[in-house]
């Protein structure tokens, strides 16, 4: 694969999971992404150290999903719980992996889930989540701003998942780079565009100018292509970003790790609104 000069080449798929049925969905996207890399797929399973301890206090328990009722949660059983969650996907990895031809292993961790998420990933990983396990209900915004401190400090790239399409399935949306962070996101964007054989839409906010270097590798990757890139002004707020993205159908809207957009409530809600993969880059 064709890569451009400051960028990386992936090494790791590491895939965020957890016990919910979901979870073969997202290894499945995962598998796919490791394939299309050559790279290894490492399933993350976190045993969270906040909730364990919550199960040990006096007061501590569960609500049933289907009661609505509090019921106590013996540490024991949590932690039996646990492994046997750790077992169940352990084997969906590898029969994932399987049939995928790739490299595999499960990493198990203890700790905070956010803190375990952020020590086991490198610069050259690639980390996956599923936007839909961090949804949080009206009246609490705990998730997404966990979310959103994850962005901002994971050394890699991090690929969040929306639950309607897949990245690669629609448009590769992307700014237009005013900074050496833009350029680097703009390269994701011209990367995975040509990984995925998808049209790049690039969004023209105001006052930003084709640079020279942008054209150039717009350019070659739409040699390489055979297809133009499409450009599109936008001078809207977060509001119409999330409009766009719908409009659009995009597979995937890529951004630089430090971008406003992902700062403070827009960003929140960008994280909660969207169902397009994003792709932060650091």
């Amino acid at each position: 694969m064709t890569t451009h000069d400051d960028d990386r080449l992936i090494q790791r798929v590491v895939v965020l999971l957890d016990g919910s049925r979901r979870a073969q969905l997202l290894l499945d996207e995962a598998a796919r992404l490791a394939k299309r890399e050559g790279a290894e797929l490492v399933g993350l399973f976190v045993e969270d150290t906040e909730l364990l301890r919550a199960a040990s206090l006096p007061l501590g328990g569960e609500i049933g999903l289907v009661s609505g009722s509090l019921r106590p949660v013996a540490p024991e059983a949590l932690e039996r719980r646990l492994r046997q969650q750790a077992g169940r996907l352990q084997a969906l990895l590898a029969a994932t992996a399987g049939r995928h031809a790739l490299r595999w292993r499960l990493e198990v961790n203890r700790d905070r889930l956010e803190a375990a998420a952020l020590a086991a990933t490198m610069a050259d990983d690639l980390l996956v989540l599923y936007r839909a396990g961090w949804r949080h209900p009206p009246e609490g915004g705990f998730a997404s701003r966990t979310l959103s401190r994850m962005l901002g400090a994971a050394r890699c790239r991090v690929m969040m998942l929306g639950e309607r399409v897949s990245a690669g399935a629609h448009p590769i949306l992307v700014f237009q780079p005013p900074d050496e962070a833009g350029q680097r996101a703009m390269n994701e964007a011209l990367r995975l565009a040509q990984a995925t054989n998808q049209e790049l839409l690039v969004l023209l906010p105001p006052g930003v100018e084709r640079d020279e270097r942008t054209r150039a590798a717009i350019e070659a990757w739409s040699a390489r292509q055979d297809r133009r890139p499409r450009y599109l002004a936008f001078e809207g707020d977060i509001m119409a970003l999330i409009a766009l993205l719908q409009r659009e159908r995009a597979g995937a809207l890529v951004l630089p790790r430090g971008h406003a957009l992902l700062r403070g409530v827009a960003g929140e809600h960008l994280l909660e609104a969207s169902d397009s993969a994003l792709i932060v880059v650091p």
